[in-house]
């Protein structure tokens, strides 16, 4: 079989599946899309929104590069462990800043209480 023919089994296969676990848990499902459902949900304040899921075969690069999952998840844990580091040094200089200001604001406060 050619390569795209077992790509669409493997995502009819995988679409499939996803849609018998989505009916099973009571959620209704549309499909609308060869590899797109989505489910009809409400928000927390009550607005009527949609989940959609995609199911894809990725092919990989143009460059020849294969498809890695296992790659991608490693430079993704990577990249959110970056976004952690560099929100919490970002909470710890707004948090300096804020101090430091209160603290001239205290010292110019005191300064015209003295004059």
């Amino acid at each position: 079989m050619a390569v795209k023919s077992l790509d669409n089994k493997l995502r009819e296969k995988y679409v499939k599946l996803m849609m018998e676990w989505l009916e099973s848990i009571d959620e209704v499902v549309l499909d609308y899309k060869t590899n797109e459902v989505c489910i009809p949900t409400v928000d927390e304040a009550g607005n009527d929104k949609y989940v959609k899921f995609i199911v894809q075969v990725p092919k990989g690069s143009r460059e020849g590069d294969e498809f890695d999952g296992y790659a991608m998840h490693e430079e993704f844990i990577m990249k959110q462990k970056e976004k952690e580091e560099k929100a919490k040094a970002d909470a710890e200089k707004k948090a300096k800043k804020i101090e430091h200001d209160r603290q001239a604001r205290e010292a110019k406060k005191k300064a015209k209480a003295e004059e």
